[in-house]
């Protein structure tokens, strides 16, 4: 198996600024002796007032010729496949 393969994930989430409302609100004094508020309010900026953030996750994965001493160098860790560990555990096809 040669080559690279990409891959992508989406993941949808409520926005937290707005709490997927799209719109941001926020308390405004505006007599202290009153104890007075307002409420003022904008298009979210976060979520640009959709209300939801989608989280992209890109990988690539490829496949490249084991080479011992260049993996040693680099300090990788490797991972055998199940297909691997069975072999090595003589459950496979190859004893």
């Amino acid at each position: 198996m040669d080559g690279e393969s990409m891959h992508t994930e989406h993941i949808l989430h409520l926005c937290k600024k707005c709490n997927g409302t799209g719109i941001y609100e926020w308390e405004v004094c505006v007599d202290y002796h009153k104890n007075d508020y307002e409420t003022e309010q904008e298009v979210c900026s976060a979520c640009n007032g959709t209300g939801r953030l989608v989280e992209t996750y890109k990988w690539s994965r490829t496949y490249e010729p084991y080479d011992s001493k260049e993996m040693a160098l680099q300090n990788m860790r490797v991972q055998l496949s199940d297909k691997t560990e069975n072999l090595k555990n003589g459950r496979g096809r190859y004893r």
